[in-house]
């Protein structure tokens, strides 16, 4: 039920964080303030003073751990929620901590349950931490809005045939969070293209095994240098994915 600082230094995505970003999860993580599903609400300003950073620092290394799936971020009228998803995922499935829960359910607002349940966040403790698995296509849409490319099908085998289970023998809790942590480290990564529309920043093609990517984006449409077939490739997959 709670994040062991100490195993963080050697978790890969938190290792690629900046130690300002670094600095703000471990604050969040570690307030006495937080709550058992991992929930705190506290204003940018506070966090400022706290950690000495400005507004401007505050945003951007809440939008990193954001983006590395860390954390999530929830407003009610005037108020902001950080939910750190460490937290949620190691909430263990016993009595104690379902009326614990339950009870601090009472003090948070109705349309920031709804929103967590929407998200997959808030436990039914009738069936507490009941595991979907992922399929083919969630798996290779996710990995590519992440920008890394993976053999998915070994994915699923090696996880499928172990029940779900990882190579410590603990079940899956965060399919994600396995191919952040483990998958991705020995990926391939799909260069990002900075004009690109949003959600296309990592679109490729695969020629010959070798991935290709736009140089930049003319008119609404991912322009490549390797060659007219090539580009032509690229738009046709833009087009393809966009509808």
């Amino acid at each position: 039920m709670a994040i062991k600082i100490s195993k963080l230094w050697n978790d890969w995505v938190f290792k690629d964080l900046t130690k300002e970003s670094k600095l703000l999860y471990i604050y969040l993580a570690t307030s006495p303030e937080i709550n058992s599903l991992g929930l705190r609400c506290l204003g940018a300003k506070e966090i400022g003073e706290d950690l000495g950073y400005d507004l401007k620092t505050v945003r951007e290394t809440t939008r990193e751990l954001i983006s590395k799936d860390l954390i999530k971020v929830y407003r009610t009228g005037t108020h902001v929620w950080f939910f750190v998803m460490g937290h949620y995922l190691s909430l263990p499935k016993t009595q104690n901590i379902k009326i614990r829960v339950t009870t601090e359910a009472t003090k948070i607002p109705k349309e920031l349950i709804e929103d967590l349940k929407s998200d997959g966040l808030f436990p039914d403790f009738e069936e507490t931490f009941k595991f979907v698995p992922p399929t083919k296509e969630e798996v290779a849409s996710y990995c590519i809005s992440k920008g890394f490319r993976i053999n998915v099908e070994e994915y699923l085998k090696y996880y499928t045939e172990r029940d779900w289970k990882d190579s410590r023998n603990k079940y899956v809790k965060d399919w994600k969070g396995k191919l952040r942590k483990v998958w991705f480290r020995n990926a391939e990564q799909i260069p990002k293209c900075d004009d690109a529309p949003k959600g296309y920043e990592h679109l490729f093609i695969e020629v010959d095994g070798n991935i290709i990517t736009p140089d930049h984006w003319s008119n609404g449409k991912p322009v490549s240098k390797k060659g007219f077939i090539q580009n032509e490739r690229l738009q046709q997959e833009y087009l393809k994915q966009k509808s």
